[in-house]
């Protein structure tokens, strides 16, 4: 089975998905309600599907109630989570984790290679991966099945001194693992991330789409082909993090239109990353990004941003061909107008003889030198 054409549902249409699917757009502009209408495709057999809402209340700690309702209707959780806000979303988290360390036990009783390595513990081989995201806290096991926090130097502490950036990067974890865990090679397998980044600094952001992309690539033969992540987010450190990967995609959620097509971007994305995980970058400080054809024109102006004491603020971005600058053009205009209300870019090519003047490209302003 190969991944569809098209994802659809009730006028939603995702065209073109890969793997792992990033979808950005400027608030407001219906990313969360098209995620939502693809949630719905949980009820029918030959689909998996999770959705992740943007809204994430609550503390990091089981609640027998959560999974008392869970029991008496499968679906109750993504119910809950398909509303705008989802109430007691981290407690459902954490039975997420919990139900993991049972998956884990029960395979330990009946893997004999699993149990004669040692080593291979719940915590060694899930809690690690969180735990490897995190700078300040530990997560472990405590007798039983709960899960206890501890400070670098051992202190104990509850749920509610977590900060929030540590309990919604644990929370999306969680999440991620038992999805991945309960992927069924006889469906397609559909992740809905919404807006992870909410609550979490950059470097944890990065953290996360390497932990996802990790995830997604540790997938066996018989699901790769099978599963597929969307992530919707108008965070640029996100975009920049996840579109390392090689199964990235990206698609422009536009204002009131329910069509989403996914174009594989890499190599223009890889171009235009720097910038938007440059810490002076238009977000912060009104930095613009020139597309220039060239290496020496690069340098140039690289030379003439560091000399200018900050009056000119501007992202050399290099295109090594016409072709590419052209494709450059285009995807910035397209990925700009989707960040930002204002957007603006330049893109400088050499004159050859041409005195023509170029028409723009959307925010993109092209010259020639």
């Amino acid at each position: 089975m190969a991944l569809p054409d098209k994802l659809e549902y009730n006028g939603a249409v995702l065209e073109n998905p890969t793997r792992l699917n990033i979808i950005v757009g400027r608030n407001g502009s219906g990313k969360s309600r098209f995620l939502r209408a693809f949630s719905n495709l949980r009820d029918q057999a030959q689909f998996f599907v999770r959705y992740v809402s943007p809204e994430r209340a609550g503390t990091f700690e089981y609640s027998p109630n959560i999974e008392h309702n869970e029991r008496q209707n499968k679906n109750w959780i993504e119910s809950q989570r398909i509303r705008n806000q989802a109430d007691s979303f981290k407690q459902a988290s954490a039975g997420k984790l919990r139900d993991l360390a049972m998956r884990f036990a029960v395979r330990l009783e009946t893997d004999l290679d699993l149990r004669s390595d040692f080593s291979k513990t719940f915590s060694s081989m899930q809690l690690a991966k969180i735990n490897a995201m995190l700078t300040n806290i530990v997560i472990d096991r405590a007798d039983g099945q709960e899960f206890i926090f501890r400070t670098q130097n051992g202190q104990a502490i509850t749920p509610n001194d977590l900060s929030s950036g540590e309990s919604e990067l644990i929370a999306l974890a969680a999440e991620v693992l038992h999805f991945f865990e309960l992927c069924d090679p006889a469906k397609l397998n559909v992740l809905l991330l919404d807006e992870p980044d909410v609550h979490l600094h950059p470097d944890l952001q990065a953290r996360f789409a390497r932990f996802l992309i990790s995830e997604l690539d540790k997938q066996g033969h018989d699901l790769r082909a099978q599963t597929m992540v969307c992530v919707s987010t108008h965070s640029t450190p996100l975009i920049n993090e996840l579109s390392r990967s090689s199964a990235a995609s990206l698609g422009s959620k536009v204002f009131e239109y329910m069509h989403v097509r996914q174009e594989v971007v890499s190599k223009q994305l890889q171009k235009m990353a720097p910038f938007f995980g440059h810490p002076l970058s238009q977000i912060i400080n009104g930095d613009v990004p020139v597309i220039l054809e060239g290496e020496d024109d690069e340098r140039v102006w690289q030379q003439a941003a560091r000399t200018s004491q900050g009056r000119l603020k501007i992202f050399p971005c290099l295109a090594t061909s016409v072709d590419q600058q052209t494709e450059l053009e285009v995807f910035a205009n397209k990925l700009l107008s989707a960040m930002y209300d204002q957007p603006k870019a330049f893109s400088i090519r050499d004159g050859d003889g041409v005195q023509e003047a170029l028409p723009a490209i959307g925010c993109v302003m092209r010259f020639r030198r």
